[in-house]
This record gives structure tokens, C-alpha cells and sequence, in this order.
């Protein structure tokens, strides 16, 4: 788990706040992992260790020794196990990072594709994975298998959810794998769950930042993108610092999005000057409110504004864009920025609303890898050959899903 305070942690399929974070080797447990499964639980819950569920009932412990300490994964690759106890649920990443979530995991279903896994059968839970995993993908098997095998000890992973001797299914024990921008969830019956990793990002609420030294245009066409299919009940909410409304109306009319499902908040002189200069008719586009001239004030009447999104719309059909910060990153510093950004991104994942912040400058500039924190996905931007491409990044697995053409 990211030690980062802004983004959403993986595992995004696990929600839940974070009750407590543990490092093994640091400050927190250093008797092994499986203790310190116990005693990160027994100081979460506030209980005494010998009083919590027995550990082996719920997983392998040998096997979950063995399949953090001999982890491995490359970027876009992440996998951890879930212990799950009366009082919520500690996540062990092969990371060594141990956290706790106030979550059921049994109250916690299984989305998106879903396969079975037989204990009966010989065949391993690795190879049942890598049919699974390849189905989705479009995949060759035996490539995810070698994938799976090479950052871990597939042995191990195989029996971290096996049935006990006696044969008897565990209870309480889930392991969560990431790869190559998938979500994939094992549950102790056998059960197989895998599904985009911005699928639980979108049930969340998420932060996305756009990045890129391009044109308006192609940043016009990527936030149209970004709105969503208009034909479901939607609302955009437009934050504009250094843009005029009739980005907004660009936006909207790529993206086919009704204008009276959206309005637009007007901050910063550097706004209202061009907005004075390029005048539209008044009953054309969305709504313009106009804020105070800082950008703090900005960041706050979208804050009261999402929340009063409550007319029927589904929490994640809430898009937000804010455009720009350049002149805040220019004149503040990125610091200041992150000050006031933080509070922000918060109340959006707190609303399960779905962000976008521009910011054109290369996705090497210091002011972006210092605001990189906050954001669960980055967008690069870049002009392509005759077509605008993007790529995503999603920090916290190291997911990049190289270039590709940026539509609309």
C-alpha cells in the first residue's frame, strides 16, 4: 500500500478507510508476516492477540511468508493477501505493507468476470488464474502464467487459500492480484473475480490528472472523453481557472452532453478577461457562475457543489473538470497548489465523483511529479502522428498503458 495520503490505495476492490499502516522491517511488526498479520489486528481492534481467530483457519500462514518474502512484481503487477477478522480485514501487500480496513470482506461481492476454480481438481489455482486472466485479456494462458510465475512464488500462491487437510474450505481470506491494468479477486471457495482496474476507481470516486504540452484542443477533446456516455443521467461541473466558457461548449458538443446537465464555475481574472473578450449569447451553453478571483475559492464552491448533486444522479455520474491550474502552479508553486488541491481531491473521492485537473506542462516537469501524489490516474497527452494519443499511468500499481489513440 502507497504511504501517499491522497490517492485511493490498492487494493481499489477492498474499500474501506485505512485504520492503520504497518511496515514490516520498520516501525511495525518484525516477527514475520504472519505474526505480524496477528498483532497488526490485535492493536487495530483493540484486543488481546490470543483472542482474535485462528490465522490458520482463514489462510495459509507458511504460504503467505513465503509468497511476500519471495515477491517480485514488475510495474503494473501487485498482489496481496486479505485476512479477514470480526472487527474488519488486514491487507498484507508484497510490499510488506500491512494495513487494516474496517471492511467485511464476506459483505464484499466478487464483480465484474467471474470463474470458478475447483480445490478437488489437480489443477493448481495458478493455472486456473492464468486461463482466467487470459480469457479477459485476450491472452495467450501460458504467457500469464510465466508472467505470474516470474514475480512470484506460484507454489506459495497456490496454497495461501487451500482448503485445510481435513479438506474443509477456509473462511475469511481473499487474495487480490493487479495486473496490467485488471483487477483480480480469489476468494476461499474458489471463487475468481476479475474486472478493469477502473472499474472500482469509478465506484470510489477517483482524481485523474491530465498532463501534456498540447494544444487546447486536444485537451478539449480529452475532457469531452473524460465526460462519459451522455446518454446516462450525468452531471459535468466545469472549474475554470484561465479557460472561458466556451471550452465548456466545445467539450460538450464532442461529447454530445446535454448543456442543461452542466454548469460552469468561473474563477480567476485571468478567466474573466477572456471570457469578457469572447462573449457568447446568454441562453447558449451551460450556466456560468462567477467565483472569487483565487483559486482556493474556486476549489471550495466546487466542493459545496458536488455535494449538492442529489437530484436523482448516481454518485459516479458526477464529472468534474478543473482547467487550469497552470497559472496557480506559475504563480503559487506546485506546494501551495498541493495545499489547497488535497482538501479538494478528498471531498471528491468523499462524494464518489470523478475528477479531472489539467495542467499542460510535460509529464517530467517537477510541478507534475510533485502533484502526482493526489491523483489515482494520470493522462499524458501528446499531439501523435496526424491523431492525438494518450497514456495512463495509475501510480499506485505502476500500471502504463503505453499510447494509444485519444478518440472522439
Amino acid at each position: 500500500m502507497s504511504s501517499d495520503v491522497g490517492r485511493v490505495p490498492w487494493p481499489y476492490t477492498i474499500s474501506g478507510d485505512r485504520l492503520l499502516e504497518e511496515q514490516l522491517g520498520g516501525d511495525g511488526p518484525s516477527a514475520g508476516i504472519t505474526v505480524g498479520v496477528v498483532l497488526t489486528a490485535a492493536e487495530a481492534f483493540d484486543v488481546d492477540p490470543t483472542d482474535l481467530p485462528t490465522l490458520n483457519d482463514r489462510v495459509d500462514p507458511d504460504a503467505i511468508d513465503e509468497l511476500v518474502v519471495d515477491a517480485d512484481p514488475p510495474d503494473g503487477v501487485r498482489l496481496g493477501v486479505a485476512v479477514s477478522f470480526p472487527d474488519g480485514t488486514v491487507i498484507v501487500g508484497d510490499d510488506g505493507r500491512m494495513s487494516v480496513v474496517g471492511t467485511d470482506l464476506d459483505a464484499a461481492p466478487l464483480e465484474g468476470h467471474l470463474f470458478q476454480h475447483d480445490w478437488v481438481s489437480p489443477e493448481p489455482l495458478s493455472t486456473s488464474l492464468a486461463d482466467a486472466i487470459a480469457t479477459v485479456t485476450d491472452r495467450e494462458a501460458e504467457q500469464v502464467y510465466e508472467q505470474l510465475s516470474t514475480a512470484f512464488d506460484v507454489d506459495a500462491l497456490d496454497r495461501v487459500l487451500k482448503p485445510r487437510g481435513d479438506g474443509s474450505l477456509r473462511e475469511g481470506g481473499r487474495m487480490v492480484l493487479s495486473i496490467d491494468g485488471y483487477e483480480v479477486t480469489v476468494d476461499a471457495g474458489g471463487r475468481i473475480g476479475i474486472e478493469s482496474t477502473l472499474a472500482p476507481l469509478k465506484r470510489a470516486g477517483s482524481t485523474i490528472l491530465v498532463v501534456g504540452d498540447v494544444p487546447e484542443r486536444i485537451v478539449e477533446r480529452a475532457s469531452a472523453t473524460l465526460l462519459g456516455d451522455p446518454a446516462v443521467n450525468r452531471r459535468a461541473l466545469f472549474g475554470f481557472y484561465g479557460r472561458n466558457a466556451s471550452s465548456a461548449d466545445r467539450r460538450l458538443e464532442i461529447a454530445g452532453f446535454p448543456a442543461e446537465q452542466s454548469v460552469v464555475l468561473d474563477g480567476g481574472e485571468a478567466t474573466r478577461s477572456a471570457t469578457a473578450a469572447t462573449q457568447r449569447p446568454l441562453d447558449t451553453g451551460p450556466p456560468v457562475e462567477r467565483i472569487g478571483d483565487d483559486f482556493e475559492s474556486l476549489c471550495d464552491a466546487m466542493t459545496d457543489r458536488i455535494a449538492s448533486f442529489d437530484d436523482g444522479v448516481d454518485a459516479a455520474d458526477v464529472r468534474v473538470c478543473v482547467d487550469t491550474i497552470e497559472p496557480v502552479v506559475a504563480g503559487d508553486g506546485p506546494d501551495d497548489v498541493v495545499d489547497v488541491l488535497e482538501p479538494f481531491c478528498a471531498a471528491v473521492r468523499d462524494a464518489s465523483a470523478i475528477t479531472h485537473v489539467v495542467l499542460q506542462r510535460a509529464s517530467d516537469d517537477r510541478a507534475v511529479r510533485s502533484l502526482e501524489p493526489l491523483f489515482d490516474a494520470v493522462i499524458e497527452l501528446r499531439p501523435g502522428n496526424g491523431s492525438p494519443e494518450q497514456r495512463w499511468r495509475l501510480p499506485e500499481t505502476g500500471y502504463d498503458t503505453g499510447w494509444f489513440a485519444l478518440g472522439r
